[in-house]
């Protein structure tokens, strides 16, 4: 039967595949046949106990390694939520200061503007006040040098009257009077 219809079939197919097919035909029959003789059972001992004890342990084992795991995440997740406040506080207070160091900034930089309006105010009363003063040690020394012609007058005139007073008090102006 298996052999008539594959004889049918092979012209169809390769020269390797009908060899295939032949070597798996054949195995077919050998293990169809090998399950029909009394001698082909052969005696099992089942192992699974082995194999469940081996699978307890890596189960005890697994668990403790989880365990452990479990207690080393839920030690970091408590550094990390730590750390992660710390860092907020800090960024808040960073920006707290970096709000103060704005305004300070600009506190200063209003101060130095009005420093340097003030700083052209005064240069202007500066240059004025120069002004005045030249103007001022100008007239003391027309002041001074009028002072002095007039000291000179004074003296010249006080010294003329000084010798008229004499002379008129002299013998010769008496005689003559």
């Amino acid at each position: 039967f298996l052999q008539a219809s594959s004889a049918a079939t092979a012209s169809t197919w390769s020269s390797e595949d009908a060899t295939l097919v032949r070597r798996a035909l054949n195995s077919v029959a050998t293990f169809v046949q090998a399950h029909h003789r009394e001698a082909y059972f052969p005696a099992y001992t089942a192992q699974s106990g082995e194999i469940f004890g081996v699978l307890k342990q890596l189960e005890e084992e697994m668990g403790g390694d989880l365990a452990e795991a479990q207690k080393i995440e839920q030690e970091r997740a408590a550094a990390f939520a730590e750390l992660r406040n710390a860092k907020k506080t800090q960024i808040a207070e960073a920006e707290k200061m970096e709000e103060q160091k704005e305004d300070e900034l600009a506190n200063t930089d209003n101060t130095l503007a009005e420093a340097k309006e003030d700083i052209e105010d005064e240069k202007k009363v500066l240059a004025t006040d120069e002004e005045f003063l030249k103007n001022l040690n100008e007239m003391c020394a027309k002041g001074d040098a009028d002072f002095q012609q007039r000291k000179q007058s004074r003296l010249a005139e006080m010294q003329a009257v000084s010798e008229t007073i004499e002379i008129l008090q002299g013998d010769e102006a008496r005689d003559a009077m």
